[in-house]
């Protein structure tokens, strides 16, 4: 198969850096809005309802509103429900959890897709994938260290944001055969959007100037975020550029050095060498799998 000449890998790759580093830089900043107190519910409810707004314009310039057209609203509604838990989980989580080591675990649905994959659409897996699916999880156990007296419950909370993660991709796909990524995007955010201000009255707070304003940042970054990653996508081949998607590793252990002065542990360290090699490498025989050059 011809390669695809009008792909510019660079500009890719600098996309896929820029949209991680903001969504890296969201995830900190959710992290200040939770420790200075702001509900996770409130703060998840507000965004949401300023993605959908932002998104539905997105998609109403580039595609048209007939894009959203859909006929199977139900399960669309059920993907949008699972889904929706999964940054509630992550962000309650960052309460307790250091960044870098949320952000570390939360890669453990990389190899949850993989094995998701295989038992939902037959995808074929060779014993080189699996193997680092293998080292993957054992990255994983190295920064949880269940059992040990530093473990954190809260890094259950990190893994089941993992688990809904891979289940929303793996549905995602599903419906994808019948209905555009326009409405995968619209309906989960419009889902999300329901669901959170029906219980938003249980979790409302006031918020502060400065509150209001970090959050409209966090949307904001959440838009450029998602945005810089679609363009990513468009102009650079996918085995090239979704390997720099582990720079947010990098980031977010940067940003939680600055904010509150977090090392990571030995141990942690050695966990994220692990995750990130294991992912470097899945990505690396994708790409051969794909034909890629390298």
């Amino acid at each position: 198969m011809a390669a695809d000449t009008s792909a510019n890998p660079y500009q890719g790759i600098l996309l896929m850096v820029a949209g991680i580093f903001c969504l890296s830089a969201m995830d900190a900043t959710v992290r200040w809005l939770v420790l200075d107190g702001m509900s996770v519910v409130h703060l998840v409810a507000v965004r949401s309802w300023i993605l959908l707004v932002a998104m539905t314009i997105w998609i109403w310039r580039r595609a048209g509103l007939a894009a959203l057209t859909t006929k199977r609203p139900l399960h669309h509604a059920a993907r949008a429900g699972i889904g929706m838990l999964a940054p509630l989980a992550f962000f309650v989580a960052l309460k307790t959890i250091p960044l870098a080591e949320a952000t570390a675990v939360f890669f453990c649905s990389v190899f949850l897709i993989i094995i998701g994959s295989t038992l939902f659409f037959g995808e074929q897996v060779g014993p080189h994938r699996w193997g680092a699916v293998v080292v993957g999880f054992a990255g994983v156990l190295v920064v949880t260290r269940p059992g040990a007296d530093s473990f954190q419950p809260a890094i259950l909370l990190v893994l089941a944001a993992s688990g809904l993660y891979c289940a929303l991709i793996l549905m995602g796909r599903w419906l994808s055969s019948t209905d555009s990524t326009f409405s995968l995007v619209f309906f989960y955010n419009l889902g999300s959007a329901i669901g959170y201000t029906l219980v938003l009255p249980w979790f409302w707070q006031s918020m502060s100037a400065t509150q209001f304003g970090v959050l409209l940042l966090v949307s904001a970054l959440a838009l450029a975020g998602h945005f810089l990653l679609t363009q990513a996508f468009a102009v650079g081949p996918v085995s090239v550029v979704a390997p720099y998607e582990y720079t947010a590793l990098g980031w977010a252990t940067l940003f939680g050095w600055i904010a509150w002065r977090e090392v990571p542990a030995q141990t942690t360290v050695a966990g994220i060498g692990l995750i990130l090699a294991s992912g470097l490498y899945i990505a690396w025989r994708e790409r051969l799998a794909r034909g890629g050059s390298g």
